[in-house]
């Protein structure tokens, strides 16, 4: 049998750094891409194994720049993040008080699709199956 539950610590990166403002492919390009920063500026996104089928919680760990209460600078400290589904996005996104802080970050499971013959299966099968 194989493993039921597992564990991955997965390094984030900025959620813009796919829109180059130089590659027209993209479909974003010059003001663009400032839209993009000034609306996703405190957004990371994060490969997910292949291996991915369910997620159970997902926790942030920061490492402080500074002094934060009964924290040091260069502590690691960790937050459990909320899930955001589609249809609370729009409350949160606009809503003062339930804005993401780093006290109260949020996860969201969004899939980039690669392929456009099947969107929703990245396997490529040939010509024997």
């Amino acid at each position: 049998m194989r493993v039921l539950k597992a564990g991955a610590l997965l390094k984030p990166k900025k959620a813009y750094q796919y829109a180059d403002s130089t590659d027209l492919t993209s479909g974003v390009i010059g003001d663009d891409v400032k839209m993009l920063d000034s609306i996703y500026g405190a957004t990371y996104e994060v490969d997910l194994p292949d291996d991915y089928f369910h997620l159970l919680n997902c926790v942030c760990i920061y490492k402080l720049k500074k002094r934060d209460g009964c924290h040091n600078a260069g502590d690691y400290w960790s937050v459990a993040a909320q899930r955001l589904t589609a249809d609370l996005w729009a409350g949160v996104l606009n809503n003062l008080y339930a804005r993401p802080l780093p006290r109260r970050p949020y996860y969201y499971i969004h899939n980039v699709n690669l392929n456009v013959d099947r969107p929703t299966n990245p396997i490529q099968l040939d010509e024997n199956g």
